[in-house]
């Protein structure tokens, strides 16, 4: 994907032919670090013959800085500064006393260079002002299916889409749609019928009485009123916690589908697939129809107890993942590989919902905080309503009919009448509640606004030093640990000050949940209802964008 986003296949194989590097270069563990999520979010960084770029910060204020990889006989140095990158190495004599700071400091300048100003500066667009009776953020499968039934009853709705194409993650995970496109028709059919969308536009946070977003197709800010609100922000695939998750070449199956289907890429023939039957099984079947020979460790979804206890993974290589090293029990299995990917535990995006300072309730089997919301798709905030994975149910069927219930329930607020309509979608999504029994139990929870929390458990990892939790600064599962010793009890904002923990570029998306479960599972009940605003923006845009002046309305 190249800057202007004109011609994604050119810098995707690069990204590909390097081996899914994210180029950040690890200090503590002196070598490049992952993983390779590309998203919009997160530190993705590909080295190319014009330098090094992250394909979707295009928008970024042209600061210019970069990690010098350390030469062989610098690599001794980083091992002798290595407590200094590490979590309470500020309580180590030597840094407490203040010695080797002077030597520390030069180390640190010569090795890192200082952001350079933009070549030709920034000069942003006018803003965009524009006016709806119902926004939807997320262009996936439910926010699709939550326009779709809005324009039914007369509501013309604006969708913001952060990336190139419509239907999320949805689309890549079917194994008959080859190129990820399957939900663009009716992308067209919701836009003919008076629907618009607004591609390439991110959500960033709420402003006044409205939200504001970033378009970053002309390099703008984006400010819309609205009357009414559904959030359809999907899931992620959230990285397991095994040994050397951040080596590059490890990444969630979805970002690599959607290099493969999306951006051409041609896949390696040696990959490991690690994750959930139901999630694993289409992507297997889709890399064996490209001639792939792909190996699965999967798990059954249906007996999360049995499957996923005595287990131990570990990822093995110097600059990228070159072998999976799998103990299930008492037996050992290894995997030469070129890839791992992973699809293991999903998360709930609430990082827009969150920024609203509704009620969530933490759900340990549905991937963590999941907005508090009933059946109907309706909030705390009568003109709020979520619909999708979001809602914390992973399953197209649920994304469908959440998403058609959704824009009927908005539909009403806005003054339709649409009881006919959503009976009937309700009583098929209980159908589908009714024959899963777990999903059954735990959407209850959500409705009832109960946590539900496992019971304090005690998890071994073999090598916690190498169990990396947050992969923007390096904090490894040890860190965790050492930091909740070092407090003496759970506070998750003390922790954060502690250890740097979700302070990178992506501010917890990647690193958060999974601190969050490992703190249930060890402490047990500690963390419950979240009833907090988490601080806009939703990802990282340019300062100058709020310089832009003559806003161009719009109705």
């Amino acid at each position: 994907m190249n800057s202007d986003g004109d011609s994604p296949n050119p810098l995707a194989k690069k990204l590909l032919g390097e081996g899914i590097y994210a180029w950040y270069y690890s200090l503590r563990y002196l070598r490049p670090r992952g993983p390779g999520y590309l998203e919009p979010w997160t530190p993705d960084r590909i080295e190319t013959d014009k330098g090094w770029v992250n394909p979707y910060l295009s928008q970024s204020d042209g600061l210019e800085a970069r990690v010098e990889r350390p030469k062989s006989g610098e690599r001794l140095i980083n091992r002798l500064f290595k407590p200094f990158f590490r979590v309470g190495g500020i309580d180590r004599w030597p840094v407490r006393s203040g010695l080797g700071w002077g030597i520390a400091s030069r180390w640190v300048k010569r090795n890192l260079r200082n952001p350079t100003p933009p070549r030709n500066g920034y000069r942003p667009n006018p803003p965009l002002e524009l006016e709806t009776d119902l926004l939807i953020i997320g262009g996936g499968i439910s926010g699709l299916h939550a326009a779709l039934s809005a324009v039914g009853k007369g509501v013309k709705p604006l969708i913001l889409e952060m990336d190139y194409w419509l239907g999320g993650r949805r689309p890549l995970y079917n194994p008959e749609d080859r190129d990820g496109s399957s939900l663009e028709r009716l992308g067209k059919m919701v836009e003919a019928r008076g629907a618009r969308i607004l591609r390439r536009t991110v959500f960033q946070g709420f402003h006044e009485d409205g939200v504001y977003a970033y378009d970053w197709s002309n390099g703008r800010a984006v400010y819309i009123r609205y009357r009414a609100l559904i959030l359809a922000t999907g899931f992620y695939e959230n990285p397991p916690r095994v040994e050397n998750i951040d080596l590059p070449g490890s990444m969630p199956m979805g970002s690599f589908l959607k290099m493969v289907k999306r951006m051409g890429l041609e896949p390696p023939r040696r990959i490991v697939l690690f994750g959930l039957d139901r999630w694993v099984t289409p992507v297997k079947e889709f890399l064996e129809s490209l001639g792939g020979e792909p190996v699965v460790i999967s798990f059954n979804t249906l007996d999360p107890k049995k499957d996923r206890v005595g287990y131990r993974l570990r990822l093995e290589g110097r600059e990228k993942v070159e072998r999976v090293r799998f103990w299930r029990g008492d037996e050992e299995q290894v995997y030469e590989t070129d890839l791992f990917l992973y699809a293991y535990e999903m998360t709930a995006n609430s990082w827009v919902s969150m920024q609203t300072g509704m009620t969530h309730v933490y759900v340990y089997g549905l991937g963590g905080y999941i907005p508090w919301h009933d059946i109907e798709g309706r909030t705390e905030r009568e003109e709020i309503f979520i619909a999708g994975a979001c809602g914390g149910v992973y399953t197209t069927e649920y994304d469908v009919y959440s998403g058609l219930i959704a824009g009927l329930s908005a539909a009403e607020y806005l003054g339709m009448d649409v009881e006919e309509d959503r009976k009937k979608y309700v009583a098929e999504v209980r159908k589908m509640l009714d024959n899963d029994p777990l999903f059954d139990k735990l959407m209850g929870s959500v409705y009832r606004r109960e946590s539900v929390i496992p019971a304090k458990t005690r998890r071994f990892y073999s090598y916690e030093e190498e169990v990396v939790i947050c992969p923007c600064l390096d904090v490894s599962l040890a860190d965790l640990r050492h930091s909740i010793e070092r407090l003496g009890y759970v506070d998750i904002d003390l922790i954060k000050r502690y250890s740097g923990l979700a302070t990178g570029r992506c501010q917890g998306k990647i690193c958060l949940s999974n601190t969050l479960k490992y703190l249930h599972e060890v402490h047990g009940g500690v963390i419950r209802n979240l009833h907090h605003r988490i601080r806009p923006p939703y990802m990282p845009h340019p300062l100058g964008i709020f310089m832009g002046e003559g806003g161009e309305a719009e109705a």
